[in-house]
């Protein structure tokens, strides 16, 4: 049994980029899929700021998002070469995780979510992130090899050809190119095939609100 766990809800939103790491860097892991309210109250004594996700790993109990990533990452070498890289790297995955907000919520909350992607989020993000791979000589976004840099940029361009195909990315060649190198690894492919979770439903939904229903935080 692994020694790794993943607390979250059966749902993309916060912990999809663990999965993501954990499954690139070959870390076994067990995951937990919160229920019920008594699921998450029974939790709450390991949840620093009573937020989800929380990873079990090393002996620690981790919780926010980017810690999570950034953890894993050190681990998996995905974190560049240089302070300089290291740099760039967190600078461009913040930048994943501001493109990736326009998704969290689709199929959650009322209102026009695709549009605002569509209106708002392709115009800032797409032609920015083809011109950092227009400057690179590797195909990735830093240095010559992966980074956690690229797995967060490729996550919310999964979530692009979901929700609109790969119409957005086919305007943008080194993107294009990007996004094909990087689904064709082999460790991504796995996560893809085997470990990535569906998009947003209304199970999903539910599912939150009877976790966090009535629960005094």
């Amino acid at each position: 049994m692994s020694d790794v766990e993943l607390y979250y809800f059966s749902g993309r939103g916060l912990a999809e980029i663990a999965r993501i790491l954990l499954t690139v860097a070959d870390i076994q892991y067990k995951e937990v899929n919160l229920k019920t309210r008594d699921d998450y109250v029974n939790l709450l004594p390991d949840l620093l700021f009573q937020q989800l996700p929380l990873v079990r790993i090393d002996g620690m109990n981790l919780v926010q998002s980017g810690a999570i990533a950034r953890y894993i990452s050190g681990k998996a070498k995905l974190l560049g070469d240089s302070a300089a890289e290291a740099a760039r790297i967190d600078m461009l995955y913040e930048g994943t995780r501001d493109f990736l907000k326009f998704f969290l919520f689709c199929g959650l909350e009322p209102g026009d979510k695709l549009a605002e992607i569509k209106e708002k989020a392709f115009p800032r993000y797409l032609p920015a992130f083809n011109k950092v791979l227009v400057e690179s000589s590797s195909g990735y976004l830093v240095g010559s090899r992966m980074s956690l840099a690229d797995l967060g940029l490729f996550e919310v361009l999964l979530a692009t050809v979901d929700y609109f195909t790969d119409e957005p990315i086919n305007e943008y060649p080194k993107l294009k190119a990007f996004y094909e190198t990087m689904r064709t690894n082999e460790k991504i492919a796995k996560y893809i095939s085997s470990v990535r979770k569906p998009k947003n439903d209304a199970t999903l939904m539910e599912t939150v609100r009877q976790v966090f229903t009535h629960v005094k935080i």
